[in-house]
C-alpha cells in the first residue's frame, strides 16, 4: 500500500505542477501496483478504493491532456473490474462485497464524464450494462 501511496502522492504534486508526463508516469505505477496486489490487499476496501482511485486519476490527466478515448478508457476499466470482481467466484467474499459497494462510484464518474465531457460510445455502454447483482448502483442510472 505505501508503493501505491507514494505513487498517487507524487502523480497529484506533478499533475497540480503542470508536469503531466510525469504524473502520467506515476499514475501508472500506482495503477499497476492496484492491479497486481487487488485481491492480496488485506483490507478489501482499501483494494477497491486503490484501483478505482487510480483509474480516476489516470483519466482525469488523460482528459486534462485532451486523450478523450484514453480518459474514457480508464474510467470504463475500473467499472469494468468491479463488474467482474463482484461475480468472480475465485476472490474472497470480503472484496467482492467491497466491489458492490464501491461500484456506484464508478457508475457516478461515468455519469460526470458524459455530462461533462462527451458522450462517449464506451461510457455509454459501460452505463447502459447492468450488473444483476448490483441492485443499488442500477439506480443511479435513472
Amino acid at each position: 500500500m505505501e508503493q501505491w501511496k507514494r505513487e498517487i502522492v507524487l502523480g497529484n504534486r506533478d499533475f497540480e505542477a503542470r508536469d503531466f508526463i510525469e504524473a502520467l508516469l506515476h499514475y501508472r505505477r500506482a495503477l499497476a501496483v492496484a492491479r497486481r496486489l487487488f485481491a492480496h490487499w488485506p483490507d478489501a476496501d482499501e483494494a477497491v478504493a486503490a484501483l478505482i482511485i487510480a483509474h480516476h486519476n489516470m483519466a482525469d490527466l488523460l482528459r486534462h491532456m485532451s486523450h478523450i478515448d484514453e480518459a474514457a478508457s480508464h474510467l470504463c476499466s475500473a467499472h469494468r473490474c468491479l463488474q467482474q470482481a463482484i461475480i468472480d467466484p475465485h476472490l474472497p467474499d470480503a472484496l467482492r462485497e467491497a466491489a458492490k459497494r464501491h461500484t456506484p462510484r464508478t457508475l457516478a464518474e461515468l455519469q460526470r464524464f458524459s455530462r461533462e465531457c462527451c458522450r462517449h460510445p464506451d461510457v455509454i455502454r459501460a452505463l447502459a450494462s447492468r450488473c444483476a447483482q448490483c441492485p443499488r448502483a442500477s439506480r443511479l442510472l435513472h
